[in-house]
């Protein structure tokens, strides 16, 4: 496979996955992912022209995709470092308190929405982030991904393994399979239900949107729909947007 005309790579390298955006030279785009094991399916994006920008949380996933770059002698890298974006936050009228303590992917995923977002990001961990009517960020919630929560139950006790991730048929089950996946995917579900009806009524937020995101952002959306939950949106390219508004690239997604 030869190279491919890409005037732009971003990155965004999470603990599990890694997720690409090409922006082409004729300015268009296209999102892709993989796992560690097929990291070398992107080696043709990879030249000494490309501009590659780089949001990670994980050294070792960040190291491999390094280590791939130097192979195609890709040295045009720049990395996402939310103190660096101090001054385009005014520009864009954005108050993110805690700037100093935040990871890129949560920087990312704040500064990619507009006013009265909740923010879902289902990855390997679980964050939940509020930007309030006045473009402030509130705070937000963290915990264990849906994958990561079947793994440490199985982790923690001698009678249970490691179950396959999939939305249950019923809300309550005597199958020790299907009950943990009742607990981990509609407990999730209904938990992000709960705090977005409380967000709404404690920060007068009645036009209050809920966005989407990660890697097991669809389980989610289909938990929703067996709720019979509507309104949300699903956004695979929500951490994108905040790093294109982030690097004020003129590009649309």
């Amino acid at each position: 496979m030869g190279e491919e005309d890409v005037m732009k790579l971003l990155v965004d390298i999470g603990n599990t996955n890694f997720h690409f955006l090409k922006i082409k030279i004729d300015g268009k785009t296209e999102y892709l992912n993989c796992s560690r094991e097929k990291l070398g399916l992107i080696k043709p994006l990879l030249n000494s022209d490309t501009e590659i920008y780089i949001s990670s949380v994980n050294k070792d996933n960040l190291n491999a995709f390094l280590n791939l770059a130097n192979s195609k002698n890709a040295t045009k890298i720049n990395y996402i470092r939310p103190e660096d974006f101090a001054d385009r936050l005014k520009k864009i009228n954005l108050k993110i308190p805690n700037l100093g303590l935040l990871a890129p992917d949560l920087f990312l995923d704040i500064i990619g929405a507009e006013a009265s977002t909740l923010v879902a990001d289902f990855g390997t961990a679980s964050k939940f982030l509020f930007v309030d009517k006045s473009l402030t960020f509130q705070g937000g919630t963290l915990g264990l991904g849906l994958k990561a929560t079947n793994t440490a139950m199985a982790g923690s006790t001698d009678l249970l393994e490691q179950y396959e991730l999939k939305l249950p048929s019923k809300f309550i089950s005597f199958e020790t399979s299907e009950a943990i996946n009742i607990d981990t995917i509609f407990g999730s579900a209904n938990k992000l239900i709960s705090l977005y009806w409380l967000l709404k009524k404690e920060y007068n937020e009645p036009n209050l949107k809920l966005i989407v995101t990660g890697s097991d952002a669809q389980l989610i959306a289909d938990a929703f729909n067996r709720l019979e939950f509507k309104e949300y949106t699903i956004d695979k390219l929500h951490t994108f947007k905040g790093m294109v508004k982030a690097l004020d690239l003129r590009v649309d997604i």
